[in-house]
């Protein structure tokens, strides 16, 4: 694959998807057969193991059938992340595989306001609340809800069948036994796909950071920890000079070193409270421990089920930040991960750091997002900085040639004179008598374009939520996966 190419597709109904429908599934088999034979050892034990207890949290009953993933944030996402979805659905079918959606809820909560030409309107009336991860934030009541529902009626005077009060209303079903938002949200999503032909299943994040596999995982990362951070963050930096990026905190700021004390890529949450801090890990005499809530875990001498069960005990979690999720989850867990074009290229990072650190190549992905802009009849996107010019060249054309007879004059008389400056004065009088003749009513139109750009960076943002979108729309992407 060549990462050069992974852009957003320019224009409405084009999408990316990366390598072909064909190579992905070539791709998945050759993951799986070298994933299953991988010899290496995490947390003293060998990675197979870990990879078919993880499996087997995640539903996985068959050993040997194809696990197709992708994951998101729990979000108001567009088409461009949805197309992921399909075309892990597609791959999954064409492999008798099974698609499976992380729905990451441990991340910090976004894209949670739902927005359409001409309003918005928040899916929650807790957006105000400071909350360090999605996951926190309690699932609607049905009477919230139901107001959302009468703000979007004008949606049913468009000219095209959105899908959005099909999705609120599913929105409203699910809210009611959902455990929080994020879990009403991905199940509303997925009823709202079935019916658009696609069948995978959804998992919600959190319970796998809870897992024994998981935490193995963590423990083998805490128990290497110098040597983890140091491929980290020479990846980083490797990144950084190919894309010449100049800024120390882009895409991700380096892990911190320090005497005695190492940064890792996770999160260390207070479940207790909703606390959030970056784990670190302080190294002593050959020994890795973490300090939690005025205790010591000595990460040296400590399994990872021991591990399960202190966590539990002090209702603390330790959850992933951007690399370590991909990285655990296309590792560990499935035989083709999707990305989108965003992921993908942070991933270059997380391939470079498996190498480094684990000795290994990594698993290959794909690729895939899309564009839909809002379906608006054919209208054309309007270019203010066009309408700019065309009216510098009405004020400068005013006076139908006549423009250009003052200017040889004033080109003619001496520098300095008074002749000239004559010349000048009544070359710009007569623009302006002209030009407030014909400026008034541009100046009108102006005000009217103006307001029409401003519609129009909403009607031609790609990053609206699909389900603004009607079927057909949607339906016509997963045929071009084809």
């Amino acid at each position: 694959m060549n990462a050069a190419d992974w852009k957003a597709p320019a224009n409405d109904g084009e999408i990316l998807v990366q390598p072909s429908l064909d190579q992905l599934a070539i791709d998945a088999r050759e993951n799986h057969r070298w994933l299953t034979d991988l010899d290496i050892k995490i947390a003293g034990q060998p990675f197979s193991v870990w990879r078919r207890q993880m499996r087997r949290i995640l539903g996985q009953a068959d050993p040997d059938q194809l696990l197709i993933c992708s994951g998101h944030q729990t979000e108001l996402y567009h088409p461009g992340v949805w197309i992921k979805l399909a075309l892990m659905d597609r791959l999954a079918k064409n492999t008798d595989g099974r698609a499976l959606q992380i729905s990451v809820d441990s991340d910090s909560p976004k894209h949670l306001s739902l927005r359409y030409p001409g309003g918005s309107v928040d899916i929650t009336p807790e957006l105000s609340a400071q909350v360090q991860w999605s996951g926190l934030l309690r699932s609607p009541k049905s009477e919230y809800l139901q107001s959302v529902q009468k703000k979007i009626e004008e949606v049913r005077r468009w000219d095209f069948g959105s899908l959005l009060p099909d999705f609120v209303a599913n929105l409203i079903q699910h809210s009611n036994g959902a455990v929080n938002l994020p879990q009403a949200l991905a199940e509303a999503m997925q009823e709202l796909d079935q019916n658009l032909g696609l069948s995978y299943e959804v998992t919600m994040s959190q319970p796998i950071w809870a897992s024994e596999p998981f935490l193995a995982f963590v423990l083998h990362l805490l128990n290497s920890a110098d040597e983890f951070a140091r491929c980290y963050n020479q990846a980083l930096a490797v990144y950084r000079q190919r894309e010449r990026i100049k800024s120390p905190g882009r895409p991700m700021p380096d892990l911190a070193i320090e005497a005695g004390k190492i940064e890792l890529p996770f999160w260390l949450d207070d479940l207790s409270n909703g606390g959030r801090e970056r784990l670190n890990v302080e190294i002593a005499n050959g020994r890795a421990t973490l300090n939690v809530k005025n205790k010591t875990i000595d990460c040296t001498h400590i399994s990872a089920s021991e591990l399960v069960a202190v966590c539990s005990e002090n209702q603390i979690r330790v959850a992933p930040r951007a690399l370590t999720l991909t990285m655990f989850l296309r590792l560990f867990a499935c035989d083709q991960w999707i990305h989108g074009i965003g992921g993908a290229h942070y991933d270059q990072i997380t391939d470079q750091i498996i190498r480094d650190f684990f000795h290994i190549d990594p698993p290959k992905f794909g690729v895939a997002t899309a564009t839909l802009f809002f379906p608006a009849s054919g209208r054309l996107r309007i270019s203010l900085s066009e309408v700019r010019h065309q009216r510098h060249q009405t004020i400068h054309h005013v006076l139908n040639g006549g423009k250009e007879k003052y200017l040889q004059e004033i080109a003619t008389a001496p520098r300095r004179s008074l002749q000239r400056a004559e010349v000048f004065t009544a070359m710009h009088r007569a623009m302006d008598e002209a030009n407030s003749r014909g400026l008034e009513d541009w100046n009108r139109q102006w005000a009217g374009l103006q307001h029409r750009a401003m519609e129009d960076d909403t009607i031609f943002n790609r990053e609206l939520f699909y389900a603004i979108q009607p079927a057909e729309r949607l339906m016509n992407l997963t045929c071009s996966l084809d």
